[in-house]
């Protein structure tokens, strides 16, 4: 069945066209949120943790927001470019400029600035479920929402 808005109606799911806009929306939130910490852990986190080579978003000269959070508030930007740099030629300085930029994340608060952004969007995510009955479905996207911000803490 079609709706007015453009969005057909999910039989299976029980959810009339109008609120079919609150998940359509609630997972571009959900989205972005998970993109963010996501970003996040490519500069911080660990291989084996992330199921993928860390800092591969630096290495394909992607500018992520921890990276733009990063540049802006530490004063010695120079060291914040030689450390990207060292990044980029790999060979020995790799592991110590990726763990002098992991700390520079965390000592300049862009760790705990990032996460309150994705926490932003996670909170805008879980709004559009409100107008949803509590079910095991609502619940799950809820759980999931957290779990999104938990794994970057």
């Amino acid at each position: 069945m079609q709706g007015s808005d453009g969005f057909q109606q999910l039989e299976v799911l029980h959810v009339p066209c109008a609120d079919l806009q609150n998940v359509r929306i609630f997972g571009e939130h959900f989205g972005v949120a998970f993109q963010i910490v996501d970003d996040l852990l490519d500069l911080i986190g660990e291989e084996g943790a992330l199921g993928k080579t860390p800092l591969s978003d630096i290495r394909n000269g992607k500018h992520t927001l921890p990276t733009v959070y990063l540049r802006d508030s530490v004063h010695d930007y120079q060291e914040i470019e030689r450390c990207l740099a060292g990044l980029l030629d790999g060979g020995i300085a790799l592991e110590r400029d990726a763990g002098r930029l992991a700390e520079l994340i965390h000592e300049s608060g862009c760790a705990e600035r990032t996460l309150d952004m994705a926490s932003v969007y996670v909170m805008k995510a879980k709004q559009c479920l409100d107008i949803f009955p509590e079910s095991r479905a609502k619940g799950a996207l809820l759980s999931l929402s957290d779990f999104v911000i938990n794994r970057g803490s």
